[in-house]
């Protein structure tokens, strides 16, 4: 959040609408993901420590499996198109439940949501994104939830290091 405006600030935007125009452009720069449209990360930096400290609010961290490959075999600009297309899916289901959602980060997204439905939440995301096929390789999006970021962030590093081994076994 933006700090609040002085009065001279307030005046200006009354009576200059372009200023207040221009500090709306401003702030959504900088809580915006230019790519996808989302809230992004230092949104989400913001909306943290209020969603940690209600405990009706729980943590959905969500991660692309296997997107690394997209980017290398079929390039970066497919990848963007991708992304885009999850993105859209991630905030078409969490704006269904009432919930706000936020790109963290390269092919890594959070969702804030009520921990009543945080797991039905999960699964709707898992479903409609679905599984993308390509040459060889299947990319497809899976969370983890939990009371605090850094508890549900483990947990999906734990599965990503568990995938990895059973990959290389």
């Amino acid at each position: 959040m933006i700090q609040e405006l002085s009065l001279t600030e307030k005046l200006a935007e009354s009576l200059f609408p372009a200023v207040r125009e221009r500090r709306r452009d401003l702030e959504r720069a900088l809580n915006v993901d230019r790519l996808t449209g989302m809230n992004n990360r230092a949104a989400f930096e913001k909306a943290r420590p209020s969603a940690e400290a209600d405990p009706d609010i729980w943590f959905l961290v969500l991660d692309c499996n296997h997107f690394g490959l997209v980017n290398k075999i079929l390039g970066h600009a497919f990848g963007d198109e991708i992304l885009c297309v999850m993105a859209a899916e991630i905030a078409r289901a969490a704006s269904a439940f009432g919930s706000r959602s936020f790109r963290y980060g390269g092919d890594e997204f959070i969702v804030l949501a009520n921990r009543r439905f945080i797991e039905t939440l999960r699964d709707k995301i898992e479903q409609r994104v679905g599984e993308f096929e390509f040459d060889g390789f299947t990319v497809s999006i899976s969370g983890t939830t939990g009371a605090t970021f850094a508890e549900a962030d483990a947990l999906l590093q734990k599965r990503k290091a568990e995938r990895k081994s059973d990959v290389q076994v």
